[in-house]
C-alpha cells in the first residue's frame, strides 16, 4: 500500500514495484510505476527521478536484493531464486546495448538555450526535465561544467566553468558579446543533494569515454550519429521562464 503522503523511501518503493512484477523492468519503467502508484508524489521525485532510481539500485542498500540484467533492466534476487529461468528471459538484453547512468560524469544538460530568454530571466538558468513529467524545476546557474556558445547552429566557443552563469555572463561583455545568440551547457554537479549513493560515485573509464563521445557528438554533429551518446538518457533539460520556475516552487512549498 502506498504511503498517504507519497514519501515512501526510494529503496522501499523500488522493491515494492519489483516485487509486484513478474519480469525484469527497466529503471525508467520502475520510476513510472513508483509515481503512478503514488509511492512517491510529484513533489517528492526530484529533478531526475529515473537517474535517482538507477543510482539507488546500484547502491549498497539494494546490492544483494536486486539483479542487473544489463541494459538498465533489473529483477529481484528473490524472484530469480524461485525461478532461475527468469534471468535468461526473452526480455533480457545485452550489456552493451545501453550503458547504466549511475556513474555518469554529466548529470544534466541543456541544448541551444536562448540568450534572449536567459537575459529576460535575469541571466538565471531555469530548467525542467524534458523526459520526466512533473519533475522539479532547477536553477542551474551556480553549477559547474562545460558550456558552448552558438550562433545559430554553429558552435563558436567552448569553455569550462565553476559557475556557469558567471562564466557565460562574461561573454556578454567580451569580444564574443555580439557573436552568439544561444548556448548549451553540461553540468557535472549532483542534482539530488542528500543521496549518499550519488555523492559517493566515482568516475570510471567507461563513464569518461561516454562523456567524451557525447560531447564530441554534440560539438561536431556527425551526420551518421543518431543519438547523443551513452549516459545522456534522461538528462536533458529545457529552458523555462522565471515565472514558471517561481510558480512551481510556490506550489511545491504550499503542498509540503
Amino acid at each position: 500500500m502506498a504511503m498517504q503522503d507519497g514519501k515512501m523511501p526510494w529503496e522501499k518503493a523500488i522493491l515494492k514495484v519489483l516485487e509486484d512484477s513478474d519480469r525484469a523492468m527497466h529503471y525508467r519503467d520502475i520510476t513510472s510505476e513508483i509515481v503512478d502508484k503514488g509511492l512517491r508524489s510529484s513533489e517528492n521525485i526530484g529533478a531526475t527521478p529515473a537517474n535517482t532510481v538507477n543510482a539507488i539500485i546500484h547502491g549498497p542498500k539494494l546490492a544483494d536484493k536486486v539483479v542487473s540484467l544489463g541494459g538498465g533492466k533489473y529483477i529481484l534476487q528473490s524472484h530469480v531464486a524461485q525461478n532461475p529461468s527468469m534471468i535468461s528471459a526473452p526480455d533480457k538484453i545485452m550489456e552493451d546495448e545501453e550503458t547504466d547512468v549511475s556513474d555518469a560524469l554529466i548529470t544534466a544538460y541543456g541544448r541551444f538555450w536562448s540568450r534572449d530568454r536567459w537575459e529576460q530571466n535575469n541571466k538565471k538558468m531555469y530548467g525542467t526535465s524534458l523526459v520526466t513529467t512533473n519533475a522539479q524545476c532547477i536553477d542551474f546557474s551556480n553549477h559547474s561544467g562545460i558550456y558552448m556558445l552558438h550562433m545559430g547552429n554553429h558552435v563558436i566557443y567552448v569553455g569550462k566553468a565553476t559557475n556557469l552563469r558567471t562564466r557565460i555572463d562574461a561573454h556578454t561583455r567580451d569580444k564574443k558579446r555580439n557573436k552568439w545568440d544561444r548556448f548549451s551547457w553540461f553540468s557535472i554537479q549532483d542534482l539530488e543533494c542528500g543521496l549518499e549513493e550519488l555523492n559517493k560515485k566515482t568516475l570510471t573509464s567507461d563513464a569518461l569515454l561516454d562523456t567524451l563521445e557525447a560531447l564530441l557528438i554534440e560539438v561536431l554533429g556527425p551526420e551518421r550519429n543518431k543519438q547523443d551518446g551513452n549516459n545522456f538518457i534522461d538528462k536533458e533539460f529545457e529552458q523555462v521562464d522565471e515565472k514558471d520556475f517561481l510558480k512551481f516552487h510556490y506550489s511545491h512549498k504550499n503542498n509540503v
